[in-house]
């Protein structure tokens, strides 16, 4: 069972763990040396990771599944390659390391899967090497444009907490989807970048471009793990792997001149929408397997007496998407609703799967 306190805890553990390697190791007198700052936040994010995993039951070893793999594998491969780009100089070198990144995490994650055994992606019709093409450019479309916003930004905070916020969601609605690890990862992801972001902060004004990288890949693999490996809907899963893209909204003419704190305001806002309309699909689609659940456990004779189908409340094998159910009668009966208008099922079968379940 999810253990909030556990999970406050692990959060809790990595930042101050982040936050005080990152004071340590950058606060000098005189003059910041972005180069130290970079090296601190990495080295101090490293270590907040492995304290908050360390709390939630993580020990060291060599990973069995994709949820191993993102973190032992991908994430201190990100930052490496992020402290390797911060030595070279040019920004050539940089995004070739980035570029290297972005091709090998989407094999990292699949190596060895019923993905790549069976030759399919879980069913979607595609070969596991156009897969990873489809989510290495995915990974890109996000990466690029919030790594030139952050060149953009005198403030990078707001950015940093769009990250944030968007990482916190998706484990939210990878937990409710009923990979409980899952979701249960992104507390020691998100605790050493607030921290990291808040000390160097307290050191320098600009932040270092690393903690938006950062932010990026935990995005991604949270939303990758969750998508193929529990019952994340496609259509959520873009949503929450192209969110902090609207913080590009700063930019716009009218917002440009407006104070600091207006478009910090106007962009964690913005960024904000498409995540709650995430989590509460996830938790109505979680209320309604819970509903299921328990009906299907009724004995036969209950069945028949709430004219319930012989095959209510078995357990989705598709995209983990149900069909409404409501209430009726003071909660003693269940039934499909199938008064639901068909446009407003379209729409939400062509955003979040379910497609087979339209002709009813």
């Amino acid at each position: 069972m999810p253990d909030p306190l556990l999970y406050l805890k692990s959060a809790g553990m990595a930042a101050t763990v982040s936050a005080l390697i990152v004071l340590i190791l950058a606060a000098r007198q005189g003059r910041t040396n972005p180069l130290r700052l970079t090296v601190a936040c990495l080295v101090g994010g490293g270590l907040g990771i492995a304290a908050g995993c360390w709390l939630l039951g993580w020990r060291a070893g060599w990973p069995t599944n994709a949820l191993d793999r993102f973190v032992k594998l991908v994430i201190p491969g990100c930052l490496l390659a992020e402290l390797l780009s911060a030595r070279l100089s040019g920004r050539v070198w940089r995004w070739l390391l980035r570029a290297a990144w972005i091709a090998t995490a989407p094999p990292t994650l699949l190596f060895g899967s019923v993905h790549v055994v069976e030759g399919h992606a879980g069913g979607m019709g595609m070969a596991p090497a156009v897969l990873c093409v489809l989510s290495s450019l995915m990974l890109a479309a996000t990466w690029f444009p919030v790594d030139w916003l952050n060149d953009r930004l005198p403030a990078q905070m707001p950015l940093v907490a769009a990250l944030g916020a968007a990482v916190l969601c998706a484990g939210a609605a990878v937990m409710l989807g009923g990979y409980i690890k899952g979701g249960a990862v992104v507390c020691p992801l998100v605790g050493p970048l607030v921290g990291a972001a808040v000390a160097s902060r307290v050191i320098t004004p600009r932040l270092p471009r690393a903690l938006i990288a950062v932010g990026v890949i935990e995005l991604y693999g949270v939303v990758f793990v969750g998508t193929f490996f529990g019952r994340l809907a496609l259509g959520q899963a873009l949503v929450l792997i192209l969110s902090p893209l609207l913080c590009w909204v700063s930019e716009f003419p009218g917002v440009r001149q407006q104070r600091p704190w207006v478009k910090a305001a106007l962009q964690l806002a913005l960024v904000a929408i498409p995540l709650a309309l995430v989590v509460r699909m996830a938790k109505r689609d979680f209320d309604v397997r819970m509903k299921q659940s328990r009906m299907a456990s009724l004995p036969s004779h209950n069945r028949s007496r709430y004219h319930l189908p012989h095959d209510f409340g078995q357990i989705d094998r598709g995209r983990g998407n149900c069909v409404d159910v409501r209430l009726f009668g003071g909660g003693r009966a269940i039934r499909e609703d199938h008064a639901i208008d068909r446009r407003r099922r379209l729409w939400h079968g062509l955003l979040f799967g379910d497609l087979d379940r339209l002709d009813g």
